[in-house]
């Protein structure tokens, strides 16, 4: 009973490690779109405002 509950904890502890380092990788993929669109919308600014 109680190697079954140290595990199952063990367990616990293993995912969320692996949680938050899956949040962290998330959280750059998603900053790096932002920058990504953000470059885009100021290049296309920039084409539209020398087309004029």
């Amino acid at each position: 009973m109680l190697l079954a509950t140290s595990n199952h904890l063990g367990h616990d502890i293993r995912s969320e490690k692996y949680n938050v380092r899956g949040t962290k990788y998330r959280t750059k993929h998603f900053l790096e779109f932002c920058i990504f669109l953000f470059f885009i919308y100021e290049i296309e600014d920039n084409l539209i405002q020398n087309t004029r």
